[in-house]
């Protein structure tokens, strides 16, 4: 389930074309069915079709904008999770023969899942604030779960984020199964 008002606010981003045309097409029937409105000055109409055309700009530069923080932040958390997935995998073949109380004792261990963590909880910070698109964190969500399901990390990450998890903006593992569809 995504969160109403993120939501609709990348719904109407998606949809920018259909905004643009319907807030044009809305003045147009304005003036054209208000009998009151035919009646302004010339400088009351341009001013009235300024703000109109003052208002798509807004609309079409916080989405360019919005996209564009996005694809930074995008990058930014794709290069940090393939920094810390090499050490995952070479920790992964060690870990096969270990349990959930040796892994969880091992402080390396610990910082790799913290590490990996911290970005997920940022992601989810970013996601919160309305900065990535819900597509796209339920995409992230459901990769969260593969990941900690191929590393056997699910009951170590349970436990870090529901004992430490006013340190990851309020993520919890529940968040992220949600989230994901799961």
């Amino acid at each position: 389930m995504l969160d109403f008002d993120i939501g609709i606010k990348w719904f109407l981003f998606r949809r920018s074309g259909l905004v643009v045309f319907a807030a044009v097409f809305l003045t147009v029937a304005a003036f054209a069915l208000i009998p009151s409105l035919r009646r302004l000055s010339d400088g009351e109409i341009l001013s009235f079709v300024g703000a109109v055309l003052a208002l798509i700009g807004f609309f079409l530069r916080s989405k360019f904008e919005s996209e564009k923080l996005l694809m930074d932040l995008f990058y930014r958390f794709n290069c940090r999770f393939k920094e810390i997935f090499e050490s995952f995998e070479a920790r992964k073949a060690d870990d096969a023969q270990s349990t959930f109380k040796e892994r969880t004792a091992t402080t390396k261990a610990n910082e790799k899942l913290r590490s990996y963590l911290d970005i997920c909880a940022e992601e989810y910070a970013c996601y919160a604030m309305g900065r990535i698109d819900p597509r796209i964190w339920q995409t992230w969500c459901k990769g969260m779960v593969r990941f900690l399901d191929e590393h056997s990390l699910r009951l170590e990450a349970e436990h870090e984020l529901g004992e430490r998890g006013e340190s990851y903006y309020e993520l919890t593992l529940q968040r992220i199964l949600r989230y994901a569809g799961g």
